[in-house]
């Protein structure tokens, strides 16, 4: 009797046990789910940016037999530092995989906050721009 009461109780703690597992592989699949969908949300946004600002080069281009060579450079300017954006956040990616995997080598790199709020502003104004909406930053002399 004592010996069934036991095996019973045993198999009510693994099946516990097994519960928890499953519990925590869900949880794990849907953390994942999530960040696969944060990545791409951010890969998508330089992406965007790159595809508008050419828009705003083929236009400036076309509509002009003499196009204004410094809206042209911006708008490159702007292209290539979505494209390093992109390319940011793609490494970043990988980064999370060698990590993963055990193999990420650690290093300091300098954040900017400023610095990155300027690109972002600048990558917006090709977004706004393509809207026909005036879109520019202001900054607090002591900020700078």
């Amino acid at each position: 009797g004592q010996l069934r009461l036991r095996l019973i109780d045993q198999m009510r703690v693994n099946q516990h046990r097994t519960d928890e597992w499953v519990q925590r592989e869900e949880e794990l699949h849907r953390e994942k789910d999530q960040a696969i969908s944060y990545i791409f949300h951010e890969v998508r946004n330089p992406v965007h940016a790159m595809s508008l600002a050419a828009d705003v080069a083929l236009e400036k281009i076309s509509s002009s037999a003499h196009p204004d060579k410094s809206i042209l450079i911006e708008t490159i300017q702007c292209i290539a530092r979505a494209t390093d954006l992109a390319t940011i956040v793609l490494n970043d990616v990988l980064n999370i995989q060698h990590l993963q995997l055990g193999s990420f080598k650690f290093a300091s790199i300098p954040f900017r906050l400023l610095d990155a709020h300027r690109e972002a502003v600048h990558i917006m104004q090709f977004q706004m721009q393509s809207k026909r909406v005036v879109f520019e930053m202001t900054l607090d002399s002591e900020l700078d």
